[in-house]
């Protein structure tokens, strides 16, 4: 990415400020696409419309291409949450511990790994969604299972950083916020799936993320009030 490119776009005043930070980047389903600066910066040459169909290679080149953005937004702002996404974005420079074994993180861990053998057991394949489709709840644990479990780490580091003088409670408590709904879609898309027909599994996938909920809330108690711009409430575009 260019810094120039993403200078010019950035002058835009119809943009959402930091929109893509707190958001479950599900694109192919959200009315901020085209007032985000992620979106709007995408190589499309390499990652392509990220409303298309999710193939490997394009999965692949959508991280590659998320991690150009971070550093760029890093360089251009000095922002502590864009070298934090930078940070993220490669094993090398990731964060441990304390982030790394927190009840939390393996909770969230283990309601992931439970929730991908659901999925693999059900066979199903997001990557053939087309972009109308409605999102249904099949779709909505399949997308959201994996999110829960990297955005719970990334709001344990966030806040591991803030104690030390970081600026990232903020980050730490906009992050949290999108766990916490991406939570509360799933368990609603759980709840309807076992509704449809029973299955143990949905018990036991309902149980864990009702545990994590709470353990969410407990640790991060600002959460629920964080107001994601462009994506809560009032603020929603």
């Amino acid at each position: 990415m260019q810094t120039m490119r993403l200078l010019d776009v950035v002058r835009d005043p119809s943009l959402i400020p930091f929109v893509y930070d707190y958001c479950d980047q599900w694109c192919r389903y959200c009315r901020a696409t085209p007032r985000c600066l992620f979106y709007r910066t995408r190589d499309e040459g390499r990652a392509g419309d990220p409303r298309d169909p999710l193939t490997v290679e394009r999965f692949e080149a959508m991280l590659e291409e998320g991690t150009r953005f971070a550093e760029a937004i890093a360089d251009v702002t000095g922002s502590a949450v864009a070298q934090l996404d930078y940070d993220l974005a490669a094993p090398e420079r990731s964060p441990g511990p304390p982030a790394i074994g927190d009840p939390l993180e393996v909770l969230g861990r283990t309601y992931m790994m439970r929730a991908n053998r659901f999925l693999v057991r059900s066979g199903l394949d997001i990557s053939r969604d087309p972009y109308f489709d409605d999102a249904t709840p099949e779709k909505i644990v399949a997308w959201h299972h994996m999110l829960i479990a990297s955005k719970i780490f990334r709001a344990l580091v966030a806040a591991d950083r803030a104690r030390h003088g970081a600026d990232l409670q903020a980050d730490a408590l906009g992050t949290a916020k999108l766990v916490l709904v991406s939570i509360d879609r799933t368990l609603a898309a759980l709840g309807e799936m076992g509704r449809r027909h029973r299955d143990p599994d949905l018990g036991a996938l309902t149980a864990t993320l009702t545990a994590l909920r709470a353990g969410v809330e407990a640790r991060f108690p600002g959460a629920r009030a964080f107001v994601r711009v462009g994506l809560d409430g009032a603020a929603t575009c």
